[in-house]
């Protein structure tokens, strides 16, 4: 009797664990395109991380965060996906934005630029993900 009640309780975990892996693996990507975001310069957002994280966390991590500046660099990232680096002021530090899927993007080095993405926080760079390119 007693086996099979752990049998039972084993089999329930597994099937919740199952349905919360369905979930998460199944859970959309957010779309930024539609929410209002704060509104920074590169410069500014990689000052701010820089001077205090923490305080900067507060006030971006997560949120839907408007990054304009000047384009130091574009790479590919191990996805493929395109990463637009932001000149900071710092030669060793940039933002990093790293775009989703949006074909046929004609930016170069030296242009002046809008993203708009979820801020990730600092890791040597201030990180955006999920990155839309704004025309203004």
């Amino acid at each position: 009797m007693r086996k099979r009640r752990l049998a039972l309780i084993a089999v329930v975990i597994l099937a919740i664990a199952g349905m919360v892996w369905w979930y998460v693996w199944n859970k959309p990507h957010r779309d930024v395109s539609n929410e209002k975001s704060i509104s920074i310069g590169a410069d500014s957002l990689f000052a701010r991380y820089n001077s205090n994280e923490a305080d900067a966390n507060k006030q971006f991590l997560d949120k839907a965060i408007s990054v304009h500046g000047v384009v130091q660099e574009i790479i590919t990232n191990q996805q493929g996906q395109p990463v637009i680096l932001f000149a900071t002021g710092d030669p060793i530090a940039a933002v990093s934005a790293t775009l989703r899927d949006q074909p046929g993007i004609q930016v170069k080095n030296g242009d002046r630029i809008t993203v708009k993405g979820i801020c990730s926080g600092f890791a040597s760079d201030v990180v955006l993900r999920e990155c839309i390119l704004v025309t203004e």
